[in-house]
C-alpha cells in the first residue's frame, strides 16, 4: 500500500524513507509518522483506528 502511494507520490522509497527517519526523530511529528508507518500493516492500524474513534465518540458524548 505504502509503495503503491510513494510511487504515485513521484518520490524514491529512499527519499521517502528519509523522511520517515526525519519525522520519527522529530518529537512534534513523531506521532504521525509512527501511523503511517502502521498503514502497511492494516490489522494494526484498523486496530487504531477504532481505538481512536472510540476516544472522539466519549469526546463527544462528554461535550454533550
Amino acid at each position: 500500500m505504502l509503495e503503491s502511494f510513494v510511487g504515485d507520490l513521484g518520490v524514491t522509497a529512499e527519499q521517502f524513507l528519509d523522511v520517515i527517519k526525519a519525522g520519527l526523530q522529530n518529537p512534534e511529528h513523531k506521532k504521525i509518522f509512527e501511523q503511517l508507518l502502521l498503514i502497511e500493516n492494516f490489522v494494526v492500524f484498523k486496530k487504531l483506528m477504532v481505538k481512536r474513534n472510540k476516544q472522539l465518540e466519549l469526546e463527544a458524548i462528554q461535550a454533550l
